[in-house]
Order: structure tokens, then C-alpha cells, then sequence
């Protein structure tokens, strides 16, 4: 949990759980009469580790949060759609844009990517190499792609948090006859320089709660492409500062690949359009806002029991 500081001692008598994921705060601030504000950043249905103590319990526990913050308006209708009565405000993460440039400045001359050193467009996926990241669908839109043209290299960046999910992954880009043109980078801190290195984001992921390296990537000027799903439809402007596509269907995300690689006038339209909305939309300025107003709202009620589930979920 954590504790507000620097905003006078009044925001000091309300705990805000920074994550769905962690009851004991909320337990125990309900006991002694603590008024708290639970933060989502997970879409609940679609989330890797169900509760132990199941969904009915759950719920009743975070009912026991004054206020709800959720990270995206897909998290929002997935809390809401559970008979939540409490206040929910979508509150987007944020990018601090000038240490975003600075850092990539910082560690450009320290720099030694393989990735710099390929000819030809560059394509990156960035995501912990497990199976709910999905990168199997990356490698498969990389395949249809390379029987076409050779231009381009497939990147995955990302910790290996499967391995059997790595090996199989390994086993499929070996079987294609691809090994060079489709390379997994391994884990990368390095995230603003590399993505300022590359022509594209092509993110397979099904449903990210919010997806930070979206905003990443469009703060580095390069356009995404990805699902229209979860996080992705709050950062995405579709055909604006990269592509949304519906349904999970990989034909159609096969074809703005080839659109945004044909099209170095639009990809770098794009990616510009991508840097203004971060600047517009995800600054620590809007976020620090919007989270004060949070806690003054917070503050400001009486410490009231939020009306609990009456039916299993």
C-alpha cells in the first residue's frame, strides 16, 4: 500500500492500494477506519491468477475501498459489470516524456544493439515471454509476411518467464526456415534507445490491462499496431497514430503491416501524431491532477460502507 506524502496531513488518513491484487490493506484499514481507494490494473475476467479465496469473497473485500481507480476504461466496464456499487474513475498511467528522451539520450552511446546494425525495417514486440502475451501470433504474421519480402526483421524483446512457452516459440521460427529474420532479443532495459531504433510496434498481446509500451512506443515516434481490445483502444487512435484491429484477425493485421512499411510519408506521419497524444493525453501533469482530486473527493466523505455484492459472481 501506499501512503500519500507532500500533500499536507489530511491525505495522510487514507490508504491508496496501488494494485487489485493485494487485500491485507484493505482488511486491516477497515478495521481500524482508514478510508482507502483500491487501483485496478488488472482487467479482472481476463486476469492469469484467479483469487484464492474466489470471486464472491474477493468482491466483498474490495467493497470494503471508499473509492475505486481503475488504469483503463476496459478494467472500468470489467469492474463495473461485477454489481460494484462504489464510485470507479479511469485513470490513465502516465509517461514522464522529457526522462523518456533523456534516458534514451543518455544511453545511446553506450548502444550496441544488434538491432542498429540490420539493413531494412525493423519490427519489435516487447513482452515477458509467456503465453499470455500471445507472441506465438507475432511470429506467425512475421512468417506470412517474410514468404513475401526479406526487408524486414522481426524482433521479440522481452524476459523469459515460460520456459516451455520459450522453446516452443523457438521450435516454430526454426521450422519456418526464418531463423535470421525472425530473432528473440532477450530481456532489454534499455526500452526508450531501443524503441527509437525501430520502424514499428507490432504488439500481439490480446487484452492489456492499459499496455504502457504503447504509450512508450508512441512517445518514441513509432506507430502501433495491435488488437482493438483492453488498454490499446484508450492509447491507439485507429489510422492515426498506429492500427486497431478487430477481432483477432491476423489477415487484417498482416495488411497494415504492409501498409505502414510501403509508406514512409504515413509511418512517419503517424508516429508524429503518436507523440502528440502522449504529450496531449499521458503526462504526469494530468495524472498528478486528476489523482489530487481523487484523494480530495476521498477526504471529503464520511467514511460509509460501500454496498456489498448480493449475488455470487
Amino acid at each position: 500500500c501506499l501512503l500519500s506524502r507532500g500533500l499536507g496531513d489530511v491525505y495522510k488518513r487514507q490508504i491508496h492500494v496501488n494494485i487489485n491484487r493485494i487485500i491485507i490493506p484493505l482488511i486491516a484499514a477497515k478495521i481500524i477506519g482508514i478510508r482507502t481507494i483500491i487501483h485496478f490494473r488488472d482487467v479482472p475476467s481476463a486476469m492469469r491468477y484467479k483469487p484464492t479465496i474466489g470471486w464472491y469473497l474477493f468482491y466483498r473485500i474490495m467493497n470494503f475501498s471508499n473509492y475505486w481507480i481503475a488504469n483503463s476504461t476496459a478494467t472500468r466496464k470489467d469492474v463495473l459489470s461485477k454489481h460494484i456499487k462504489g464510485k470507479v474513475t479511469t485513470l490513465f498511467n502516465f509517461l514522464d516524456i522529457e526522462a523518456f528522451d533523456k534516458n534514451a539520450e543518455f544511453c545511446t552511446a553506450k548502444a550496441n544493439f544488434t538491432i542498429e546494425k540490420k539493413t531494412g525495417y525493423k519490427i519489435v514486440m516487447i513482452a515477458g515471454i509467456n503465453p499470455w502475451k500471445n507472441q506465438i501470433d507475432f511470429i506467425k504474421i512475421a512468417i506470412k509476411i517474410l514468404k513475401i519480402r526479406k526487408d524486414i526483421t522481426f524482433y521479440m524483446y522481452g524476459k523469459i518467464i515460460s520456459e516451455n512457452y520459450y522453446s516452443m516459440l523457438k521450435s516454430k521460427v526454426k521450422g519456418s526456415g526464418f531463423e535470421k529474420y525472425i530473432i528473440f532479443g532477450g530481456f532489454n532495459k534499455d526500452i526508450p534507445n531501443l524503441l527509437k531504433s525501430i520502424d514499428l510496434m507490432v504488439h500481439t498481446t490480446r487484452i492489456e490491462p492499459f499496455g504502457r509500451i504503447f504509450v512508450e512506443s508512441l512517445a518514441a515516434k513509432v506507430p502501433v499496431i495491435t488488437f482493438n481490445s483492453g488498454g490499446a483502444v484508450d492509447i491507439i487512435n485507429d489510422k492515426s497514430n498506429g492500427f486497431l484491429i478487430n477481432d483477432y484477425n491476423l489477415e487484417k493485421l498482416v495488411s497494415s503491416v504492409k501498409i505502414l512499411i510501403d509508406n514512409d510519408k504515413l509511418r512517419l506521419e503517424m508516429g508524429k501524431n503518436g507523440r502528440e497524444r502522449v504529450k496531449k493525453v499521458f503526462s504526469s501533469q494530468n495524472y498528478k491532477k486528476k489523482l489530487i482530486g481523487i484523494y480530495s473527493k476521498v477526504i471529503a466523505v464520511s467514511y460509509t460502507h460501500l454496498t456489498l455484492p448480493t449475488k455470487r459472481i
